[in-house]
C-alpha cells in the first residue's frame, strides 16, 4: 500500500504522464441579456447626487471647521469634536 501512495524516486507524476487532452476547449458561454436601463438617460441625476455627496463630505465640514478655528476660542480638540459630531449625526440620519 505504501508503494501506491509514494512513487519511487525519480518517477514522480508529470503532465506528460497524466492523460490530459490538449487542444480541447470549453464551449463559449452565452452572453448575459442586456438590462433595459441606460446610465446615459440618467446623467443629470447622477451628477446631482455626486455633487451633493461631494458637498456633504468635503465643503460643508470645511465651512464649519475654519470659522470655528479662526473666530472662536475653542481648543482644537473641541473644534474637531463639534465638526465631526455635527456631520456624524447628519450621516447617521441619512
Amino acid at each position: 500500500m505504501a508503494d501506491t501512495l509514494n512513487p519511487p524516486p525519480g518517477e514522480g507524476t508529470s503532465l506528460a504522464s497524466l492523460n490530459v487532452t490538449s487542444g480541447t476547449s470549453t464551449p463559449p458561454r452565452p452572453s448575459l441579456p442586456q438590462l433595459p436601463y441606460s446610465l446615459r438617460d440618467h446623467k443629470t441625476s447622477i451628477a446631482i447626487i455626486c455633487s451633493l455627496l461631494l458637498l456633504d463630505a468635503t465643503f460643508m465640514p470645511l465651512a464649519l471647521f475654519y470659522p470655528l478655528w479662526y473666530a472662536s476660542d475653542l481648543a482644537p480638540a473641541y473644534i474637531f469634536a463639534v465638526t465631526t459630531g455635527v456631520f456624524g449625526i447628519i450621516s447617521g440620519l441619512q
